[in-house]
C-alpha cells in the first residue's frame, strides 16, 4: 500500500497545502484516484491505460457462448430428452441443484 501512498502525498497533498477547505481535499483526492484508476500509463501493462488495458484482457479472453437448442440434444435411456425438457419445464422432473458429496460437516 505505501507504494500507493507516498506519491499521492508527494504529488498531491504537499504541494497544495494548505487546503482551502475539506471539500478541497475530497475533489483532489477522487481526482487522483480517478487518474490512478482509469488514464495512468504503465510500463507492464504496454503504456495503456488501465482501463483500456483492462477491456483488451477480457476481449482477448472472451470464450464464445454455447447454446444447446433442442436439436442438439441426444437421446437418453428413459426417453428422449425433449420430453426430459418439457417435464422440467412443467416442474415434474426435479433436477439436481445440490452437489452429489457433502463437502460440510
Amino acid at each position: 500500500m505505501e507504494p500507493v501512498i507516498a506519491p499521492f502525498k508527494t504529488e498531491l497533498i504537499e504541494p497544495r497545502r494548505p487546503w482551502k477547505t475539506l471539500s478541497h481535499a475530497e475533489l483532489g483526492t477522487a481526482e487522483r484516484v480517478d487518474w490512478y484508476n482509469h488514464r495512468r500509463l504503465h510500463g507492464k501493462t504496454g503504456h495503456l491505460p488501465p482501463v483500456e488495458y483492462e477491456a483488451n484482457y477480457y476481449q482477448e479472453t472472451a470464450k464464445p457462448q454455447v447454446t444447446a437448442t433442442i436439436w442438439d440434444l441426444h437421446q437418453t435411456r428413459g426417453g428422449s430428452s425433449i420430453a426430459v425438457m418439457a417435464a422440467w419445464r412443467m416442474r415434474r422432473v426435479r433436477l439436481p441443484i445440490r452437489p452429489a458429496v457433502r463437502w460440510w460437516r
